[in-house]
């Protein structure tokens, strides 16, 4: 149950600066990254979502705060029918709005299918995501690029610019695509019901993973879309999952806007 913040900590935490570094000066780029409401709303080289919500400073529904009188329609259910309500659910969702932290590093995306637009934020830097498709960007200030131990004159030209990273799109498939971000094969038999409570304006319930003691809400009324992980520890965080099913337009950047990356290194 607590893959969603599995995904990011894989892709993040347990892959250092230092590999991307590697990476990039064998000219291939692994990055260290990760893992919308209203009316649509189009920009290059990313996304425009109208109305998103931000779960800043919201709080989960404390524990013991559920009730008999509450434990109606979906609370009632299982655990295991709670957990197959909700995957149904964001499997058939065209786009989700992420934003959270895990263990070290912040992410706040908006992915519509498989493609995905946002920024995730690492110890010393700012790294911008682009997908579209089966092409992957980033994109990062030469003073990121330069602390991983680009040379100057080489960040300098990768300062701010897209660079094309789409040879190691299979890094990027856990959390750049819905379908992938909450896949996998929980168990969740074992899982126990928690607090009913609001997470985000949502009534939702608690499912609790008793290997790792994250929590899944689960929203219970409309259609039954998670909204929250919370996971205690060094790895833990919060991830909050905002504007299910609302437009978006994440296009590719202008070609003025990416650099060849092979070719700035070794220039």
């Amino acid at each position: 149950m607590g893959s969603a913040l599995s995904v990011v900590e894989r892709f993040t935490v347990r892959r250092s600066r230092r590999s991307l570094v590697s990476a990039v000066a064998l000219g291939s780029a692994l990055l260290l990254a990760g893992c919308a409401a209203g009316s649509t709303a189009s920009t290059a080289g990313g996304a425009a979502a109208a109305g998103s919500s931000s779960p800043a400073g919201s709080s989960s529904p404390a524990a013991g705060s559920s009730s008999a009188a509450a434990a109606t329609g979906l609370a009632a259910k299982t655990p295991a029918e709670i957990y197959a309500a909700a995957k149904a659910a964001e499997s058939g969702a065209s786009s989700v709005h992420i934003k959270g932290k895990a263990g070290a590093v912040s992410i706040d995306l908006h992915i519509a299918g498989e493609n995905t637009a946002g920024n995730v934020t690492l110890p010393g830097g700012s790294v911008t995501l682009l997908r579209v498709g089966p092409k992957i960007w980033i994109k990062a200030s030469s003073a990121f690029w330069a602390k991983s131990g680009i040379k100057a004159t080489a960040a300098a030209k990768l300062n701010n610019r897209y660079v094309d990273i789409s040879t190691q799109s299979a890094q990027f498939a856990g959390f750049t695509s819905i379908k992938t971000f909450f896949g996998g094969t929980d168990d969740v038999v074992k899982a126990t019901k928690g607090a009913i409570g609001p997470v985000n304006g949502v009534q939702t319930i608690a499912l609790t993973d008793p290997k790792d003691g994250s929590l899944l809400y689960i929203a219970t009324e409309g259609d039954a879309f998670p909204m929250r992980i919370t996971k205690t520890g060094t790895d833990g965080g919060q991830l909050d999952f905002t504007d299910w099913n609302s437009p978006l337009d994440i296009k590719a950047p202008a070609a003025s806007e990416i650099i060849d990356l092979v070719k700035a290194l070794s220039s």
